[in-house]
């Protein structure tokens, strides 16, 4: 989760839809409050139209997921905030908001990023690393994927010439429960 560094994130998300994809799954964004690259949002708006439209496509558009962010906070984060994306928040081991997670009214939905805070090294999300290996991570760039993944078995089932990311989008947020962030630090499960 992090600026652009000399990153081209539009170009990517371009050939994502250029190529096939009907899903794109984000693990970055922008570490400033508020801030993002117009290109980006063009690129975002590109793959939701572009995504798909060719013969034997699953879906028929796309659909992008982001992470929120491990601020701790209630913030703006872009690109997750934007409204065309499901941004994805995390959860602990215990089903609420893991103490990292950035959060706030754009957020979509929750999923489990690890909680190595309160559950030690394996309340993480077993994950690949560098150099062949495998080792437990936190945040919400191991939530986000858990989404994605629904997402892909969602369209292997109900997807086809028909099935838009619209439907997607719906069958993926009216088939979770409620977690209500509150301002004082504790949190509801609705």
């Amino acid at each position: 989760y992090r600026t652009n560094g000399g990153l081209n994130f539009a170009e990517a998300i371009i050939y994502g839809a250029d190529n096939g994809a009907v899903i794109s799954q984000n693990s970055w964004g922008y570490d400033t409050d508020n801030y993002f690259e117009p290109e980006v949002l063009e690129a975002i708006n590109y793959f939701i139209a572009e995504a798909g439209q060719y013969e034997g496509s699953p879906m028929k558009g796309g659909i992008l997921f982001f992470a929120a962010g491990n601020t701790q906070d209630e913030m703006q984060r872009y690109p997750g905030a934007f409204d065309q994306v499901v941004a994805v928040s995390a959860l602990s081991a215990d089903g609420l908001p893991a103490p990292y997670t950035t959060y706030g009214d754009w957020v979509d939905i929750s999923a489990l990023g690890g909680d190595q805070t309160y559950f030690g090294d394996e309340g993480g999300v077993l994950s690949t690393l560098p150099n062949n290996e495998y080792g437990f991570m936190e945040g919400t760039s191991m939530a986000c994927p858990h989404v994605s993944g629904v997402a892909a078995l969602v369209i292997s089932k109900y997807g086809g010439a028909d099935f838009t990311p619209d439907d997607l989008r719906r069958i993926i947020l009216n088939s979770s429960n409620r977690v209500i962030f509150q301002h004082n630090n504790k949190y509801v499960k609705g």
